[in-house]
Formats: C-alpha cells, structure tokens, sequence
C-alpha cells in the first residue's frame, strides 16, 4: 500500500468517525441548530443545595465548600430563610481576602453576590440556559416559594445538553482534592 492510500484510508476513517459522532448526538438537528429542549431543570439540578444565612461567618461558607467540594453555597435572608443571593470561592477571595477581610469576622453580606436570577424546577433547562447567558452568572439558584430547592450550574447544563465537551467532562470528573 502506498503513502496517499495510507493518508486517503486514515482520512476517510477519521471523517466516517466524526460523521459518527456528530450524527450520534441526538441534541442536533440535521441544520445544526439544536432542537427545543423540553426537560425540566429539576431534571439536571442538585437537589438540596448548601445554603447559609448572610449573616453567617465567611469561614462557614468556606467550609461547607472545601468539605462538599463546592465552589459556591446559596445565600438566604436570616429571618425568613428567603434566597437572596449566591457566594462563590471566588468571591471569598476576590471580595473579602485579597481586601484583608478576616473570614473568622466577616460575615457573608460583606462579599456574596446578591442573586436577580432564578428559576424554578418546572422551567426548561433551555430557559435556564439563556438566563445565564443574559444574566452572565455560571450558577442559578433553583427557587420554590422563595426557598432554595436546587442550583443547576453552567457544568451542570453543559453535562446535560453537550454530552462530549470539556467543559461537560470537567463537570462530570470527581473533585481533586
């Protein structure tokens, strides 16, 4: 066999394959435009997420994170458990450390991000999606009568409608800790 059938062989496979795949990935239609995605966000959502009041202490926020392996914990008003916000990893240490905050003092009114979007569970994930994205948020907080009830995140959505990507693959990879 020769170098251009060998090369010709290769490419063929390698083209059948990523026909495979592609075609294989029932979320695309023919025209590459994904199709409608009727599932609901409690189908994709972690189910009783990590919520702390904002008047709790950075180091509590901090330590459900590392000991759950989170990045985030929902934030709630301290009198009637509201969701008023979301605090982040980053945000303890964008907000409140690198500003020499003492995380064993400060309490987390001081550095989470107050939430102006949520969904609810019977939303469609495709909803969800484009909240993000207009919201330009990684995490949505999942909300029934004002009380936390699930988070669904950008991992989250991509696991669920973009099985195969990297980010779908890090979201899926246990914690390395």
């Amino acid at each position: 066999m020769g170098l251009f059938s060998t090369v010709g062989g290769f490419a063929a496979g390698y083209l059948l394959g990523a026909r495979r795949r592609t075609s294989a990935n029932p979320r695309r239609s023919r025209n590459g435009v994904p199709p409608l995605d009727t599932r609901r966000v409690s189908e994709i959502m972690t189910h009783a997420p990590k919520t702390l009041p904002s008047d709790a202490m950075l180091i509590a926020a901090a330590k459900i994170m590392a000991d759950d392996a989170i990045g985030d914990v929902i934030v709630t008003d301290p009198s009637s458990s509201a969701v008023i916000g979301i605090i982040t990893d980053r945000d303890i240490v964008i907000r409140a450390i690198s500003k020499g905050m003492d995380p064993l003092s400060t309490t987390i009114e001081a550095s989470f991000s107050p939430t102006t979007a949520v969904v609810a569970p019977h939303d469609l994930v495709q909803e969800a999606s484009f909240l993000m994205r207009d919201a330009d948020v990684r995490r949505l907080p999942i909300v029934e009568e004002g009380r936390a009830v699930g988070i669904v995140s950008l991992g989250d959505l991509a696991a669920a409608t973009e099985q195969g990507t990297v980010l779908a693959s890090m979201n899926e990879a246990p914690p390395d800790h």
